[in-house]
Protein backbone atom coordinates (compact mmCIF):
# COMPACT_ATOMS: atom_id res chain seq x y z
CA UNK A 1 0.00 0.00 0.00
CA UNK A 2 2.45 2.59 -1.26
CA UNK A 3 1.96 6.06 -2.65
CA UNK A 4 4.80 7.06 -4.99
CA UNK A 5 6.00 10.62 -5.31
CA UNK A 6 5.53 12.15 -8.75
CA UNK A 7 8.99 13.70 -8.39
CA UNK A 8 10.54 10.23 -8.76
CA UNK A 9 8.63 9.71 -12.02
CA UNK A 10 10.08 7.34 -14.61
CA UNK A 11 8.77 7.02 -18.19
CA UNK A 12 7.01 3.72 -17.49
CA UNK A 13 5.01 5.42 -14.74
CA UNK A 14 3.36 7.90 -17.12
CA UNK A 15 -0.34 7.54 -16.49
CA UNK A 16 0.19 6.10 -13.01
CA UNK A 17 1.57 8.89 -10.81
CA UNK A 18 1.44 11.70 -13.40
CA UNK A 19 0.34 12.24 -16.99
CA UNK A 20 2.33 13.56 -19.94
CA UNK A 21 0.84 16.02 -22.41
CA UNK A 22 1.24 13.42 -25.16
CA UNK A 23 -0.94 10.98 -23.19
CA UNK A 24 -3.67 13.58 -22.78
CA UNK A 25 -3.53 14.43 -26.48
CA UNK A 26 -3.88 10.74 -27.41
CA UNK A 27 -7.12 10.61 -25.41
CA UNK A 28 -8.66 12.76 -28.13
CA UNK A 29 -9.13 9.63 -30.23
CA UNK A 30 -11.17 7.95 -27.51
CA UNK A 31 -13.14 11.08 -26.70
CA UNK A 32 -14.99 11.01 -30.01
CA UNK A 33 -16.64 7.75 -28.88
CA UNK A 34 -17.68 9.20 -25.52
CA UNK A 35 -21.36 9.99 -25.04
CA UNK A 36 -22.01 13.71 -24.81
CA UNK A 37 -24.22 14.64 -21.84
CA UNK A 38 -27.55 16.22 -22.67
CA UNK A 39 -28.69 19.46 -21.18
CA UNK A 40 -31.16 19.53 -18.32
CA UNK A 41 -34.36 21.33 -19.38
CA UNK A 42 -34.97 23.98 -16.73
CA UNK A 43 -36.52 27.02 -18.36
CA UNK A 44 -38.85 27.95 -21.16
CA UNK A 45 -38.46 30.40 -24.00
CA UNK A 46 -41.30 32.35 -25.59
CA UNK A 47 -44.08 29.99 -26.72
CA UNK A 48 -45.12 26.56 -25.57
CA UNK A 49 -41.92 24.60 -26.22
CA UNK A 50 -39.27 24.07 -23.56
CA UNK A 51 -35.71 24.76 -24.61
CA UNK A 52 -32.96 22.19 -23.94
CA UNK A 53 -30.51 25.10 -23.97
CA UNK A 54 -31.43 26.39 -20.51
CA UNK A 55 -30.10 29.84 -19.83
CA UNK A 56 -27.72 29.80 -22.78
CA UNK A 57 -26.77 33.14 -24.30
CA UNK A 58 -28.99 34.60 -27.01
CA UNK A 59 -27.56 36.34 -30.09
CA UNK A 60 -29.50 39.06 -31.95
CA UNK A 61 -30.62 37.74 -35.36
CA UNK A 62 -32.88 40.34 -37.03
CA UNK A 63 -35.76 42.77 -36.66
CA UNK A 64 -39.21 42.22 -38.23
CA UNK A 65 -42.66 43.83 -37.98
CA UNK A 66 -44.50 43.11 -34.72
CA UNK A 67 -47.10 40.33 -34.82
CA UNK A 68 -49.82 39.44 -32.32
CA UNK A 69 -48.37 37.23 -29.62
CA UNK A 70 -44.83 38.63 -29.79
CA UNK A 71 -43.20 39.48 -26.47
CA UNK A 72 -43.47 43.25 -26.03
CA UNK A 73 -40.21 43.16 -24.03
CA UNK A 74 -38.41 42.46 -27.32
CA UNK A 75 -39.71 45.50 -29.17
CA UNK A 76 -37.05 47.31 -31.18
CA UNK A 77 -37.81 50.90 -30.23
CA UNK A 78 -35.26 52.47 -32.58
CA UNK A 79 -36.70 50.82 -35.68
CA UNK A 80 -40.23 51.43 -34.40
CA UNK A 81 -39.53 55.17 -33.98
CA UNK A 82 -37.85 55.40 -37.37
CA UNK A 83 -40.56 53.52 -39.32
CA UNK A 84 -43.61 54.52 -37.32
CA UNK A 85 -44.63 50.84 -37.05
CA UNK A 86 -44.00 48.37 -34.25
CA UNK A 87 -40.99 46.10 -34.81
CA UNK A 88 -39.67 43.29 -32.65
CA UNK A 89 -36.20 41.77 -32.25
CA UNK A 90 -35.57 38.12 -33.04
CA UNK A 91 -32.86 36.14 -31.29
CA UNK A 92 -31.16 32.82 -31.92
CA UNK A 93 -29.63 30.57 -29.28
CA UNK A 94 -25.89 30.57 -28.99
CA UNK A 95 -24.79 27.10 -30.06
CA UNK A 96 -21.19 27.14 -28.88
CA UNK A 97 -21.68 26.17 -25.26
CA UNK A 98 -18.88 27.16 -22.85
CA UNK A 99 -17.53 24.01 -21.15
CA UNK A 100 -15.33 24.51 -18.10
CA UNK A 101 -13.15 21.86 -16.44
CA UNK A 102 -12.36 22.74 -12.83
CA UNK A 103 -9.55 20.37 -11.79
CA UNK A 104 -8.40 19.89 -8.19
CA UNK A 105 -4.70 18.90 -8.14
CA UNK A 106 -3.90 19.72 -4.54
CA UNK A 107 -1.49 17.44 -2.60
CA UNK A 108 -4.21 15.07 -1.22
CA UNK A 109 -5.07 14.16 -4.83
CA UNK A 110 -1.60 12.58 -5.22
CA UNK A 111 -2.56 9.32 -3.58
CA UNK A 112 -3.60 5.79 -4.45
CA UNK A 113 -3.40 2.30 -3.02
CA UNK A 114 -4.67 0.70 -6.23
CA UNK A 115 -4.69 1.66 -9.87
CA UNK A 116 -3.41 5.22 -10.45
CA UNK A 117 -3.21 8.43 -8.43
CA UNK A 118 -6.43 10.35 -7.92
CA UNK A 119 -4.70 13.26 -9.70
CA UNK A 120 -4.19 11.06 -12.76
CA UNK A 121 -7.88 10.07 -12.80
CA UNK A 122 -8.79 13.78 -12.62
CA UNK A 123 -6.41 14.68 -15.47
CA UNK A 124 -7.53 11.85 -17.75
CA UNK A 125 -11.24 12.50 -17.11
CA UNK A 126 -10.76 16.23 -17.74
CA UNK A 127 -8.94 15.52 -21.02
CA UNK A 128 -11.64 13.13 -22.26
CA UNK A 129 -14.40 15.61 -21.42
CA UNK A 130 -12.47 18.53 -22.94
CA UNK A 131 -11.83 16.71 -26.23
CA UNK A 132 -15.44 15.51 -26.34
CA UNK A 133 -16.75 19.06 -25.88
CA UNK A 134 -14.34 20.52 -28.42
CA UNK A 135 -15.28 17.95 -31.06
CA UNK A 136 -18.96 18.73 -30.39
CA UNK A 137 -18.29 22.36 -31.35
CA UNK A 138 -18.21 23.83 -27.84
CA UNK A 139 -15.79 26.34 -26.35
CA UNK A 140 -13.46 24.76 -23.80
CA UNK A 141 -11.66 26.32 -20.84
CA UNK A 142 -11.11 25.67 -17.18
CA UNK A 143 -9.42 26.18 -13.84
CA UNK A 144 -6.56 24.17 -12.38
CA UNK A 145 -5.71 24.64 -8.70
CA UNK A 146 -2.86 22.92 -6.87
CA UNK A 147 -2.91 24.32 -3.34
CA UNK A 148 -0.67 27.28 -4.15
CA UNK A 149 -1.97 28.77 -7.40
CA UNK A 150 -5.19 28.90 -9.40
CA UNK A 151 -4.61 28.86 -13.16
CA UNK A 152 -7.43 30.04 -15.39
CA UNK A 153 -7.96 29.26 -19.07
CA UNK A 154 -10.86 31.19 -20.62
CA UNK A 155 -13.14 29.07 -22.84
CA UNK A 156 -12.55 29.43 -26.57
CA UNK A 157 -13.39 27.38 -29.65
CA UNK A 158 -9.70 27.03 -30.39
CA UNK A 159 -7.47 23.94 -30.58
CA UNK A 160 -4.45 25.88 -29.33
CA UNK A 161 -6.41 26.97 -26.26
CA UNK A 162 -7.45 23.37 -25.62
CA UNK A 163 -3.84 22.15 -25.89
CA UNK A 164 -2.77 24.93 -23.52
CA UNK A 165 -5.33 23.71 -20.97
CA UNK A 166 -4.11 20.11 -21.30
CA UNK A 167 -0.48 21.25 -20.95
CA UNK A 168 -1.29 23.04 -17.70
CA UNK A 169 -3.08 19.96 -16.35
CA UNK A 170 -0.16 17.72 -17.30
CA UNK A 171 2.40 20.02 -15.68
CA UNK A 172 0.31 20.21 -12.51
CA UNK A 173 0.43 16.40 -12.19
CA UNK A 174 4.22 16.48 -12.56
CA UNK A 175 5.02 19.21 -10.05
CA UNK A 176 3.24 18.74 -6.76
CA UNK A 177 3.66 21.80 -4.50
CA UNK A 178 4.32 21.59 -0.79
CA UNK A 179 1.59 23.59 0.90
CA UNK A 180 -0.11 23.84 4.26
CA UNK A 181 -3.20 25.60 2.94
CA UNK A 182 -6.49 23.95 3.85
CA UNK A 183 -7.83 21.96 0.90
CA UNK A 184 -11.36 23.32 1.25
CA UNK A 185 -10.08 26.89 1.38
CA UNK A 186 -8.61 26.77 -2.11
CA UNK A 187 -11.60 24.87 -3.48
CA UNK A 188 -13.74 27.77 -2.28
CA UNK A 189 -11.35 30.28 -3.89
CA UNK A 190 -11.47 28.36 -7.17
CA UNK A 191 -15.27 28.33 -7.16
CA UNK A 192 -15.28 32.08 -6.48
CA UNK A 193 -13.06 32.59 -9.54
CA UNK A 194 -15.25 30.25 -11.57
CA UNK A 195 -18.37 32.25 -10.77
CA UNK A 196 -16.69 35.35 -12.23
CA UNK A 197 -16.11 33.75 -15.64
CA UNK A 198 -19.04 31.37 -16.05
CA UNK A 199 -21.98 32.45 -18.21
CA UNK A 200 -25.58 31.16 -18.15
CA UNK A 201 -25.95 27.82 -19.90
CA UNK A 202 -22.33 26.77 -19.35
CA UNK A 203 -21.47 23.17 -18.61
CA UNK A 204 -19.14 22.76 -15.62
CA UNK A 205 -17.21 19.64 -14.62
CA UNK A 206 -15.65 19.86 -11.15
CA UNK A 207 -13.12 17.07 -10.50
CA UNK A 208 -12.01 16.62 -6.87
CA UNK A 209 -12.05 14.26 -3.91
CA UNK A 210 -14.18 16.83 -2.00
CA UNK A 211 -12.53 16.08 1.33
CA UNK A 212 -13.77 18.32 4.10
CA UNK A 213 -16.11 20.51 2.05
CA UNK A 214 -17.97 23.01 4.19
CA UNK A 215 -21.14 25.10 4.11
CA UNK A 216 -19.45 27.82 2.03
CA UNK A 217 -18.53 25.36 -0.74
CA UNK A 218 -21.99 23.78 -0.68
CA UNK A 219 -23.59 27.21 -1.10
CA UNK A 220 -21.26 28.03 -4.01
CA UNK A 221 -22.18 24.77 -5.75
CA UNK A 222 -25.88 25.54 -5.34
CA UNK A 223 -25.40 28.99 -6.91
CA UNK A 224 -23.43 27.57 -9.86
CA UNK A 225 -26.14 24.97 -10.49
CA UNK A 226 -28.86 27.61 -10.90
CA UNK A 227 -27.80 28.70 -14.38
CA UNK A 228 -25.38 25.96 -15.48
CA UNK A 229 -25.24 22.23 -16.06
CA UNK A 230 -23.03 21.19 -13.15
CA UNK A 231 -21.28 17.83 -12.80
CA UNK A 232 -19.32 16.85 -9.70
CA UNK A 233 -16.73 14.15 -10.43
CA UNK A 234 -15.92 12.74 -6.99
CA UNK A 235 -12.60 10.86 -7.13
CA UNK A 236 -11.57 8.43 -4.39
CA UNK A 237 -9.34 5.50 -3.59
CA UNK A 238 -10.90 2.25 -2.30
CA UNK A 239 -9.11 2.66 1.04
CA UNK A 240 -10.80 6.03 1.53
CA UNK A 241 -14.18 4.34 1.31
CA UNK A 242 -13.41 1.35 3.49
CA UNK A 243 -10.48 0.69 5.80
CA UNK A 244 -8.62 -2.57 5.19
CA UNK A 245 -8.80 -5.50 7.54
CA UNK A 246 -7.21 -5.19 10.95
CA UNK A 247 -3.45 -4.82 10.90
CA UNK A 248 -0.48 -2.49 10.60
CA UNK A 249 0.02 -0.68 7.30
CA UNK A 250 2.92 1.49 6.17
CA UNK A 251 2.27 4.33 3.72
CA UNK A 252 4.94 6.45 2.01
CA UNK A 253 5.25 9.30 -0.47
CA UNK A 254 8.91 8.27 -1.03
CA UNK A 255 10.13 10.93 1.41
CA UNK A 256 8.17 10.26 4.56
CA UNK A 257 6.62 7.15 6.10
CA UNK A 258 3.44 6.82 8.10
CA UNK A 259 2.47 3.76 10.13
CA UNK A 260 -1.30 3.21 10.27
CA UNK A 261 -2.89 1.01 12.90
CA UNK A 262 -6.23 -0.50 11.85
CA UNK A 263 -6.49 -2.84 14.80
CA UNK A 264 -9.26 -0.84 16.52
CA UNK A 265 -12.64 -1.81 15.11
CA UNK A 266 -14.28 1.43 16.31
CA UNK A 267 -11.78 3.52 14.32
CA UNK A 268 -12.54 1.55 11.15
CA UNK A 269 -16.31 1.84 11.65
CA UNK A 270 -16.13 5.58 12.41
CA UNK A 271 -14.01 6.20 9.32
CA UNK A 272 -16.43 4.33 7.07
CA UNK A 273 -19.37 6.28 8.51
CA UNK A 274 -17.54 9.56 7.89
CA UNK A 275 -16.75 8.60 4.31
CA UNK A 276 -20.32 7.46 3.60
CA UNK A 277 -21.68 10.66 5.15
CA UNK A 278 -19.60 12.83 2.79
CA UNK A 279 -20.99 11.02 -0.25
CA UNK A 280 -24.54 11.15 1.11
CA UNK A 281 -24.34 14.89 1.79
CA UNK A 282 -23.09 15.58 -1.73
CA UNK A 283 -25.79 13.37 -3.24
CA UNK A 284 -28.50 15.15 -1.24
CA UNK A 285 -27.12 18.50 -2.42
CA UNK A 286 -27.10 17.25 -6.03
CA UNK A 287 -30.69 16.04 -5.77
CA UNK A 288 -31.85 19.30 -4.22
CA UNK A 289 -30.22 21.56 -6.79
CA UNK A 290 -30.54 19.29 -9.83
CA UNK A 291 -26.92 18.64 -10.71
CA UNK A 292 -25.06 15.38 -11.26
CA UNK A 293 -22.71 13.54 -8.90
CA UNK A 294 -20.47 10.94 -10.56
CA UNK A 295 -18.11 8.80 -8.49
CA UNK A 296 -14.75 7.74 -9.95
CA UNK A 297 -12.23 5.42 -8.30
CA UNK A 298 -8.48 4.99 -8.78
CA UNK A 299 -8.72 1.40 -10.18
CA UNK A 300 -11.33 2.44 -12.77
CA UNK A 301 -10.98 2.36 -16.53
CA UNK A 302 -11.81 6.02 -16.76
CA UNK A 303 -13.26 5.93 -20.29
CA UNK A 304 -15.65 3.06 -19.52
CA UNK A 305 -16.70 4.62 -16.23
CA UNK A 306 -17.48 7.99 -17.82
CA UNK A 307 -19.30 6.32 -20.70
CA UNK A 308 -21.47 4.36 -18.27
CA UNK A 309 -22.40 7.37 -16.15
CA UNK A 310 -23.00 9.77 -19.04
CA UNK A 311 -25.15 7.20 -20.87
CA UNK A 312 -27.27 6.74 -17.73
CA UNK A 313 -27.50 10.54 -17.38
CA UNK A 314 -28.98 10.81 -20.91
CA UNK A 315 -31.78 8.30 -20.36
Amino acid sequence: MTAISSKTLQPELDGVVSVSLQSLIRLGGKAQHLTSPRSIIRASLQGLHLSPFKGRGMDFAETRPYEDGDDVRNLDWRVTARSGKLHTKLFQEERERPVLLCVDLQPPMFFATRGVFKSVIAAQAAALLAWNAWKAGDRVGGLIFNGENIHEVRPLRNRSRLLHLLKMISEATLHRPQTQQAQTQQLSEALTNLRRVVTPGSRIFLLSDFHGIDAVVRKQLAVLARHSDLYLMMISDPMEQQFPASGQWRITDSRRFLQLDFSRKKARVDYQKQSASRVEQLQQLANKHHFSLIQLSTPDDIFLTLQHHLTDRNR
